[in-house]
């Protein structure tokens, strides 16, 4: 649509006729040297700024993460504690069912005996 216009109205230095003001040519010497180094040091500020606060932020997460782990260590070792003495209480208690046991296999000798012994005694 640009070309049409152009064509029937024809260019005019930095103005398009029908269209406006058109693209404003760079500027030329010391000026635009000037312009764009203060463009390109308020760009390195602004990327120093947010190196230094993504350089906190991996110092944060590797000290979350020391964190993290150390409570996993302490979990782990905690669970291996625990799984350690509910086997030596499960052991515990089959030795005491199996002494228990023997006693009432025991008594109940001891009372098979006593009824011998009354009876054939």
């Amino acid at each position: 649509m640009q070309e049409a216009y152009v064509s029937v109205l024809k260019e005019k230095s930095g103005y398009i006729r029908g269209l406006g003001p058109g693209p404003i040519p760079p500027k030329k010497g010391r000026e635009a040297f000037n312009e764009a180094q203060a463009e390109l040091t308020v760009e390195i500020q602004e990327m120093r700024k947010k190196e230094a606060a993504l350089q906190g932020e991996i110092g944060e997460l590797k000290s979350a993460n020391s964190q993290l782990k150390d409570q996993m260590e302490q979990m782990k070792a905690e669970a291996l504690e625990r799984e350690n003495r509910l086997k030596q209480e499960a052991i515990e208690r089959e030795f005491k069912q199996k002494e228990e046991a023997i006693e009432r296999e025991k008594k109940l000798k001891e009372e098979l005996m006593t009824m011998f012994r009354r009876k054939f005694g």
